[in-house]
């Protein structure tokens, strides 16, 4: 899954750890030559695989601040995100990519 030449992700470091009890996180990458707008994917483990997958697209900014509300419906457990990057005519730059992790806990 990890590829040198991917979009590098700044925040949230990968494996950190959240409570709902703390404010929404903010998802933050590097910019990548050539790109013009990016996608963040996030997608919750559960029993049998993936079972639900937030999507943010036409990104311009290399930020995303989680709004609350969306941010308190997440269910806890292991999340998986990643950045693609797309140039002026949507074509994928770069063509790989990469997956980070974090955990939600709502118990804290």
């Amino acid at each position: 899954f990890i590829s040198t030449s991917a979009i590098v992700m700044t925040a949230p470091t990968p494996g950190t750890a959240f409570s709902k009890a703390d404010a929404a996180p903010t998802f933050q990458w590097e910019t990548y030559t050539g790109t013009s707008s990016y996608s963040l994917v996030l997608a919750h483990v559960g029993a049998v695989g993936f079972d639900k997958i937030i999507q943010e697209d036409n990104l311009t900014l290399n930020l995303l601040p989680m709004d609350n509300a969306a941010w308190q419906t997440m269910p806890s457990g292991t999340w998986y995100w990643t950045v693609l990057g797309y140039d002026g005519s949507g074509t994928m730059m770069p063509t790989d990519f990469t997956i980070f992790d974090f955990t939600v806990d709502s118990s804290k």
